[in-house]
């Protein structure tokens, strides 16, 4: 019994760090044109605080790629990024601040 309990968890965390996925995952996503996988990345892990994420989400907002069009958004997304140092985030938050 013992064993098969060790062998349920080590295969839920395995399955878990499969699951995982990082800013890379969604990028290479974004890279080939699948929009819809990059948001369904970058989305959790924008919630999360990941600036990485933040910024890309930002830029899909900005430009409609993936999701509604939508600069508010965009400008919110960028302002996280921005708060954590993300260097392209603060650019792209004061390009949008001065329209």
């Amino acid at each position: 019994m013992r064993t098969s309990i060790v062998v349920i968890s080590c295969v839920l965390l395995s399955a878990n760090a499969a699951l995982a996925q990082d800013c890379k995952d969604g990028l290479a996503a974004y890279a080939t044109e699948d929009y819809p996988k990059a948001v369904t990345i970058f989305q959790p892990l924008a919630a999360k605080g990941d600036d990485c994420a933040q910024y890309q989400l930002g830029e899909m907002y900005m430009q409609g790629k993936g999701v509604p069009q939508d600069k508010a958004r965009a400008l919110e997304l960028f302002k996280k990024a921005a708060a954590q140092g993300n260097q392209k985030a603060k650019l792209m938050a004061g390009f949008l601040e001065r329209k």
